[in-house]
């Protein structure tokens, strides 16, 4: 591959390169600072309570940054995609949060959030909010990945 072609992957990639990492982080987050939340919670809840509520700005921050800077239309529809479709999670998300009288911490993003809450949490209007979610999520992921390798060409055949 001549440098010239690999600079222009490079420059591709970077394009989508943020609603990529929006989508993938709220996708893969875990937290190591624990919330104030009611004993009904275990662990696990705390964790995606803290990691989800974290996670739905920097989709929406990222997804007004692609909106803008996106190099192609494709790139700002799917940018815009990001922002409409976190506004309502992060509404339906709060809804429930005051109902459980819980107020999440700020932390850091790390591993599988919402897989990790179907599987192992305990309070069951998390379990079933994260259930309808990650299909979403999953989807954003599957349509980003798309945009890079149409964006960029497929690396495996060059």
């Amino acid at each position: 591959m001549s440098r010239a072609s690999a600079r222009r992957r490079i420059a591709c990639f970077a394009s989508v390169l943020p609603s990529l990492a929006a989508t993938i982080g709220i996708a893969n987050a875990r937290t190591s600072t624990p919330i104030e939340s009611p004993a009904a919670l275990n662990a696990v809840d705390v964790n995606f309570v803290g990691q989800a509520n974290l996670g739905v700005p920097f989709q929406v921050n990222s997804g007004r940054l692609g909106e803008k800077k996106g190099g192609t239309a494709a790139i700002r529809n799917y940018a815009h995609l990001m922002v409409t479709s976190h506004i309502p999670v992060a509404d339906a998300l709060t809804a429930i949060l005051q109902r459980k009288n819980v107020t999440p911490s700020n932390t850091l993003l790390h591993a599988a959030l919402f897989r990790q809450e179907i599987e192992n949490g305990s309070d069951p209007e998390l379990q079933q909010f994260a259930r309808e979610t990650l299909p979403k999520i999953e989807d954003h992921l599957q349509r980003a990945l798309r945009l890079a390798g149409a964006s960029c060409g497929d690396s495996a055949s060059n």
